[in-house]
């Protein structure tokens, strides 16, 4: 997540405003590969359509003794193609029942031409 972060930085240059904040305690935790990657990658996706300038990107993975916390947000331009949803979603959902079965809770919130996701993954 780190090396697509910063591939993304380089992207947009000084001109975005993207946050990140990571606070992981327990490094020897494991998830699954690429669980949180999609959501990164989409965030980016999605906020990039706006000019530069205008980018603002928020990424914040926070770890506590019980869950870990994954929240993006971004804004975008909403239009009608925005209702349209691809695979990528359905399948982060597949992986996370196989994974976490009813261990996590995936909220998506739309608002003000922001969006936001917020992935609980329950110890």
């Amino acid at each position: 997540m780190h090396n697509y972060i910063a591939i993304e930085r380089v992207r947009f240059e000084e001109n975005a405003k993207i946050v990140i904040n990571l606070a992981i305690n327990d490094e020897a935790y494991q998830i699954p590969p690429f669980i949180f990657l999609a959501f990164v990658e989409n965030a980016f996706k999605h906020g990039g359509v706006v000019t530069a300038e205008d980018v603002c990107i928020t990424i914040e993975l926070i770890e506590d003794e019980h869950k870990i916390i994954l929240t993006t947000t971004n804004n975008f331009i909403p239009t009608e193609s925005n209702d349209q949803k691809g695979i990528g979603l359905s399948n982060v959902r597949k992986r996370l029942n196989h994974y976490f079965s009813n261990n996590y809770k995936l909220t998506l919130k739309e608002e003000n031409k922001m969006f936001t996701v917020k992935l609980e993954l329950y110890k």
